[in-house]
């Protein structure tokens, strides 16, 4: 797996009721989960359960040109889509179309879509029910082509890097 290195790394925040954030095409997203303790009680069988994090984008400045998007998580611990998920909602920018869902369920596994203009993006963390081992860590990014900003490092270095504030060489 490649994340890149000289770009910005942001922690996405999950909340009840997010504000949507405009997507940068220089910045890759983190999104950790937070420990089971604090998922109790958010059950997606209760939509006001949940947590979220929204993202818009905007276009690429003068050009109005979709952005091509991956989430990727390294790590998923526990039993993901089985008693806490992670899903990601966005438009398939098609009129009259439902919304496109992907359930986040393997590590290491890319989900990508597109994000027409004026478009969003909602990451939704579940629990069915208990889960003491729940762990995930997983990257956001958007950009014409699709690949992660800037030149390739490892996943592990990412990870290091945000979990010590250090910039990724």
């Amino acid at each position: 797996m490649q994340i890149t290195a000289a770009s910005t790394v942001k922690d996405l925040a999950l909340v009840p009721d997010p504000t949507s954030i405009a997507i940068s095409p220089a910045t890759i997203y983190h999104l950790e989960l937070p420990p089971a303790a604090q998922l109790e009680g958010k059950n997606a069988d209760n939509d006001d359960g949940e947590l979220f994090s929204r993202l818009h984008w905007n276009g690429f400045g003068d050009a109005d040109g979709a952005c091509n998007f991956s989430l990727v998580c390294p790590t998923l611990e526990g039993n993901p889509c089985g008693s806490y998920g992670i899903t990601i909602t966005y438009s398939s920018g098609l009129v009259d179309q439902e919304p496109v869902v992907q359930a986040v369920c393997h590590a290491g596994r890319y989900y990508v879509g597109q994000l027409e203009p004026t478009h969003t993006a909602t990451i939704e963390v579940w629990q069915h029910e208990e889960a003491a081992d729940v762990s995930a860590h997983c990257y956001m990014w958007c950009s014409e082509s699709g690949e992660a900003p800037t030149r390739p490092v490892s996943a592990e270095a990412v990870v290091t890097a945000v979990e010590t504030n250090a910039v990724v060489e």
